[in-house]
């Protein structure tokens, strides 16, 4: 299961103990305790949840085994942009300014062939028209949100 992902998340819990006949896990948010074997939640809010499974085996005298790992919950970015000068001009830098909340990495593709990691690029267009420009804006789980404008030139 991955230890990471976006509102909202669910959550597929694997009980990878050896043995046990019983199964508690705590889920550390507002829902009550399960007692499936493999449960699946869902995760509603952001945050880090440290979940705990209690393993119980009523047939050895080691009766209890303890597992926890963290799931962090993050919420979904938002891309946005906003470039100058509107409109862009043939052969001279344009600025684009990235207005986005909520990420970490950018993936810039303007339109006409060219990209950019950057996360306040300056590019060229270097013939005239309209470019279909677009921004993809990463968090920290992968989780994105694209925003695309045509930008004249």
């Amino acid at each position: 299961m991955p230890v990471k992902g976006c509102l909202p998340y669910t959550g597929v819990l694997n009980n990878t103990a050896q043995g046990g006949t019983d199964s508690v896990w705590d889920l550390r948010d507002s829902a009550p305790t399960s007692a499936e074997v493999n449960p699946t939640h869902l995760y509603g809010n952001t945050g880090t949840y440290v979940v705990k499974l209690t393993a119980i085996d009523t047939t050895t005298c080691n009766r209890t085994d303890i597992y926890t790992f963290s799931i962090t919950v993050y919420s979904i970015p938002s891309a946005g942009f906003s470039f100058s000068p509107n409109p862009a001009q043939q052969n001279k830098p344009a600025n684009f300014n990235n207005f986005s909340t909520g990420a970490v990495s950018y993936s810039w593709d303007f339109g006409d062939g060219q990209t950019s990691a950057e996360t306040d690029p300056i590019h060229q267009y270097n013939a005239t028209g309209t470019f279909h420009t677009c921004l993809v804006a990463f968090n920290a789980a992968g989780c994105t949100d694209t925003f695309c404008l045509d930008v004249p030139a």
